[in-house]
This record gives structure tokens, sequence and C-alpha cells, in this order.
């Protein structure tokens, strides 16, 4: 994780608390929870929503490291076949298989 992704952009971040604060008075507000039919989340849901982010949030960083390095040269001679049977008028003006595949 590089410090830019943190800091980068801050009107996601804007973006998110605005959501999260929304999603709270939506969740736990009495009156307006029963209006959408909804119910606080107890402590064990809070958990495991925070376990099964932190999982998914390591898988794709995993198959971010991982997916580049090897598996991109495994895979590479695929889509130059996949690319030698797409018709011409499909592929894009004036690009060869080779060209396509320098941007893949």
């Amino acid at each position: 994780i590089r410090p830019e992704l943190l800091t980068g952009n801050k009107w996601c971040w804007i973006a998110i608390a605005v959501t999260a604060s929304l999603q709270f008075l939506l969740t736990y507000t009495p009156g307006i929870n029963d209006f959408f039919n909804n119910a606080p989340i107890d402590g064990v849901s809070w958990a495991r929503i925070a376990v099964g982010s932190i999982i998914v949030f390591l898988v794709v960083e995993i198959m971010k490291f991982v997916g580049p390095r090897f598996l991109l040269p495994i895979v590479r001679p695929l889509f130059s076949v996949c690319l030698s049977m797409t018709p011409p008028a499909l592929q894009g003006p004036d690009r060869t298989n080779d060209e396509a595949m320098q941007n893949v």
C-alpha cells in the first residue's frame, strides 16, 4: 500500500464519510430505521463484516502482487490467440495484434 492511496483523493474520503454517516443514520435512528424496515447491526455481525472485509482486501492485494509477476506471463499467450481470432472490425482502427498485445 502506497501513502498516495490514503492521501491522494480527498473527495473519495469525503464521499466515504458521507455515505457511512447516512448509513449509520438510516440504520440506528429509531423511526427512520422503522420506515425503511431495517434493524441495527449487533456486535457479532460487525465482527463478521470486519473479518470478511479484511479477507477480501488481503485476497485482492495478493492477487495484485502475484498476478502481474506470475500469472500474466502464463495468460499472455492466450490473449494472442484470442486476438488472432477476433475479426479486424472489432480490433479497433489500425491495430495489429502486436500493438494490441503491448497494451495488455
